[in-house]
Formats: structure tokens, C-alpha cells, sequence
């Protein structure tokens, strides 16, 4: 079995559907770092119930840029999982 761990920086609901159709591709199991779980600027529901995938949201220090639109995120958990 191969592993595909893919880092992205939030949660979002539009991903989900593509994310467990990576998942069921045969012989590859996917797991999922998120660097938090929801951005300050997006106020969706997260249906954790969806999701099929392994995934971790990493501890972190985040901060949101408004002017820029933009989070800003470290995540020293990168490297130790």
C-alpha cells in the first residue's frame, strides 16, 4: 500500500468530496494535514461525518491578515508527525 499524506491549509466543505475520491483509489491510503481547522475569514459547516479520509488538524499558531485576505499559519507539527 502506498501512503499520499497532503497538507493543505484548512478545512474546506468543496474539498471533501474530491479528498474521498482520492481515498478510494486502490492500494493508496491518503491522509490529510490540515494547519487549522477553519480560517477566520470562512464561517461554513464543517460535516465531519463526510469526510472518509484520514486527517489531522496540526497545533499551530495562526493569524489572519484581513487587508491581504490571508492566513497566516505556523505549524512546528509538520514536522514531528
Amino acid at each position: 500500500m502506498k501512503k499520499i499524506v497532503l497538507l493543505t491549509n484548512t478545512i474546506a466543505p468543496y474539498r471533501i468530496p474530491v479528498l474521498n475520491k482520492l481515498n478510494r483509489i486502490p492500494d493508496y491510503q491518503l491522509k490529510v494535514w490540515y494547519l487549522e481547522e477553519r480560517e477566520k475569514n470562512r464561517h461554513w459547516k464543517i460535516e465531519r461525518d463526510e469526510i472518509e479520509y484520514e486527517y489531522e488538524c496540526l497545533p499551530g499558531l495562526h493569524a489572519f491578515i484581513q487587508r491581504l485576505d490571508m492566513g497566516v499559519h505556523w505549524n512546528p507539527g509538520i514536522f514531528s508527525s
